[in-house]
């Protein structure tokens, strides 16, 4: 390797050192974006990422799921969630318009599928927001994404993708 790559490796370790941090849980550690907050609440393993401020923001909330829901219940279980979710929506009347797409999730530890909404509101403002269940081989966990662009949900996915396992 030359000189000038080696210099290029190493600045891309440092700038990535500092662009990011690890935070530890229970179950699991994840590198978050360094002008993201992390909380853990032992006593229910909740996860709670926040990131941005002000009208452009985002946060997940990640916990697992009670019960012993197994791999097959988590889909079905997802479509019960939102379409609860969905009522709920409807009912406040607050957007004038409510679209939703469900996909599957595949990321870091976790397979499951997300069930994403995008809310407008009388002003246009958009609000995203997003509820996966998901499975990493063991237990089911759920996770809820909000935030003020579908750029926030592709961060809260980055972020689930670096769940390592803490033995």
């Amino acid at each position: 390797m030359t000189p000038v790559a080696r210099i290029a490796c190493v600045l891309v370790l440092i700038a990535t050192s500092c662009l990011a941090k690890e935070v530890k849980g229970k179950t699991y550690a994840f590198t978050i974006p360094d002008d993201a907050t992390f909380e853990f609440q032992e006593a229910m393993e909740s996860y709670t990422f926040k990131w941005g401020d002000g009208a452009a923001f985002g946060m997940m909330m990640l916990f697992p799921m009670q019960g012993g829901i197994s791999e097959g219940m988590a889909k079905p279980m997802l479509d019960l969630m939102a379409a609860s979710l969905e009522d709920q929506l409807k009912k406040q009347g607050q957007f004038t318009n409510i679209s939703k797409r469900k996909r599957d999730v595949k990321t870091g530890p976790f397979t499951g599928a997300e069930i994403e909404f995008t809310m407008t509101h009388g002003g246009g403002v958009k609000l995203w927001q997003s509820m996966l269940v998901l499975w990493d081989g063991q237990q089911a966990w759920t996770a809820n994404l909000t935030g003020s662009s579908a750029d926030h949900i592709a961060t809260a996915h980055k972020i689930l993708g670096t769940a390592t396992p803490i033995k």
